[in-house]
């Protein structure tokens, strides 16, 4: 196959993963999926991992609503965007999935070695997807819409996951994105943290799961329940983080 054929198989499958989530993302926003995918071109950015601070992923600087489409109120938002660069739908690396309410030095510990190896691999620096840096901190509700498809976005996904991850709705509903915009399991690396985190992924359920937005909880469980089902849900999403799992120290 030339260079060229191959790019255009690259873009093909670039653009049904991103139709697929899209869909998604409609039925949660209630916005017309094409509004959404040209919200997701003009949004989409990356950060390099060498540009990321361990203070960056501390709960205490978290912006304000980053995930329940409220403005933000602090400065680390800006500071941490201005780090990252704008790229075309399906051009990063990894989608950073994490729970805000994990411990961040563990987050920051794994994520490093992750980084070293990715760089010994493929002898560049990884470019990743990560809200607090890539949601725009002007146009939150456009953006956090997008959601879905700035995971389809991104080659992979990596998976930060400490003990209340899977507690978390908003990380659920992108490991089952990923999953279904996806056919390659191998594409999805979890990152445990510790022995906490290990029980509670067998004990996957997404109607216990939680949101910032109460509102969102809602929304989202919704069209999860007259869509996939929630029994099929949590075992698609379990199925997505039993391979490749590594025990982060």
């Amino acid at each position: 196959m030339s260079k060229a054929s191959k790019q255009n198989s690259c873009n093909n499958n670039t653009m049904l993963k991103l139709q697929a989530a899209s869909v998604v993302a409609s039925l949660i926003s209630g916005e017309s999926a094409l509004n959404l995918l040209k919200s997701a071109e003009k949004h989409f950015r990356g950060l390099p991992l060498c540009e990321l601070r361990e203070s960056d992923l501390e709960r205490r600087n978290m912006v304000s609503g980053c995930r329940s489409h409220q403005r933000p109120s602090c400065k680390v938002s800006a500071s941490l965007r201005a780090r990252t660069v704008a790229r075309k739908l399906g051009e990063v690396d990894v989608f950073l999935s994490h729970s805000w309410y994990d411990c961040s030095s563990k987050k920051w510990t794994a994520l490093q070695k992750w980084g070293e190896a990715f760089r010994l691999q493929h002898g560049r620096e990884p470019l990743v997807w990560l809200d607090e840096a890539c949601l725009h901190p002007d146009q939150l509700e456009e953006t956090v819409s997008c959601i879905p498809l700035f995971v389809a976005g991104c080659s992979e996904l990596l998976v930060l996951a400490g003990h209340t991850y899977f507690t978390r709705l908003w990380c659920l509903l992108e490991v089952y994105v990923f999953k279904t915009t996806n056919t390659d399991d191998t594409k999805i690396t979890t990152l445990v943290l510790g022995d906490l985190a290990t029980e509670a992924q067998q004990q996957i359920d997404v109607r216990k799961a939680t949101c910032f937005k109460k509102s969102d909880c809602e929304k989202i469980l919704s069209v999860l329940k007259d869509s996939v089902g929630y029994n099929c849900f949590n075992r698609g999403v379990r199925e997505s983080l039993m391979r490749p799992v590594v025990l982060a120290s």
